[in-house]
């Protein structure tokens, strides 16, 4: 897919996928060859574009966690805990961040 392009939403992706696939399978059932080609040249253009999502997707969280460490690093540094080293996270830090992994996890963003 090129920069220029707009990817449909994902809601709209997946309702075409499903139409699409419930056309392959009706077209499985006439055994009409030619249409069965033509459709499955379109899922796989249409899968594409799932993947696509999907990746542009994960990599905006991984990029929104890098910035979140950042700025957590960042809020240590200014004022490190009483014996703390101004370039690790801190123990309650380190805690807010996995709360905020594991609540990604648990939605399947990772």
């Amino acid at each position: 897919m090129t920069d220029n392009q707009q990817t449909p939403p994902p809601a709209d992706l997946m309702d075409e996928f499903a139409r699409k696939m419930a056309k392959l399978i009706a077209e499985l059932k006439t055994n009409n060859q030619a249409e069965l080609q033509a459709l499955r040249s379109e899922i796989r253009k249409l899968r594409a574009q799932l993947v696509d999502v999907e990746t542009a997707f994960r990599l905006n969280i991984a990029r929104t966690w890098d910035e979140l460490t950042t700025v957590l690093l960042a809020h240590e540094a200014k004022s490190p805990p009483e014996g703390g080293s101004p370039q690790r996270l801190t123990f309650g830090t380190r805690r807010i961040r996995n709360d905020l992994y594991f609540g990604f996890w648990a939605k399947g963003a990772f």
